[in-house]
């Protein structure tokens, strides 16, 4: 059994764009692969805290210091937040972008998972990424055109800090979708097409490497169809 991690950020619940693709992927992996498992996290329900001093002061305690109730309490919440992410095989993420960027609800989330020994640590070359083999999916939806060329080429402080971030983690197969929601940008209804056509493009080359290579996706029962 493999497990796959869904996030929603959207601000946004009834009507929004990005939670109804991250959830259809989703639906849809799990049809093809039933005793695979996913694991569902919103943001905007249950926002991870924000790092305090609480946390740092816990993390960097010397071993077999005695912890406030406070700062246990912090370690925890990280601890566990970092125990899912890691357990995860493949992940999708619906991340919205909010004026040029990342919601604040993201960013709090990636602070906690974000930890020296855990996700990221000290090697030969300096920090290196500890999460390694993991295949991930990021959903973006936007109201303008960044691509480039686009009228808003160069504003766009979404996409290249999740793929450093991610891939400075150690995550190397990211596939990132940016989506934008909005009718002055052309046709949505074929924007949709598209778009969804390119969600099953990346579940459909998951199975097929994962097939090749041993790994995230051959929870599929024998006989259903790719």
């Amino acid at each position: 059994m493999n497990t796959l991690l869904h996030i929603d950020s959207s601000a946004t619940v009834m009507g929004s764009v990005s939670r109804q693709l991250t959830a259809g992927f989703a639906a849809d992996w799990l049809k093809e692969n039933p005793r695979d498992a996913i694991v569902y996290r919103d943001l905007n329900l249950n926002p991870a805290p924000i790092v305090t001093s609480d946390l740092l002061e816990a993390i960097y305690a010397p071993a077999g210091s005695e912890l406030t109730g406070k700062k246990r309490a912090a370690l925890e919440v990280s601890d566990a937040l970092v125990e899912e992410f890691l357990a995860a095989d493949a992940y999708v993420f619906g991340v919205p972008m909010y004026n040029f960027t990342i919601p604040g609800s993201f960013k709090t989330y990636i602070d906690q998972v974000v930890r020296m020994g855990r996700t990221v640590a000290r090697g030969a070359k300096g920090l290196e990424g500890l999460v390694k083999g993991k295949k991930m999916l990021i959903v973006s939806t936007r109201a303008g055109d960044y691509a480039k060329g686009g009228p808003r080429e160069g504003w766009d402080f979404h996409e290249p800090y999740l793929r450093r971030v991610f891939g400075w983690m150690g995550i190397e197969d990211i596939t990132y979708l940016p989506v934008i929601n909005s009718q002055v940008h052309g046709d949505q209804n074929q924007r949709m097409v598209e778009v969804k056509t390119a969600l099953r493009a990346t579940a459909d080359r998951w199975r097929s490497e994962a097939v090749s290579s041993g790994g995230f996706g051959l929870g599929r029962e024998p006989g259903l169809a790719a």
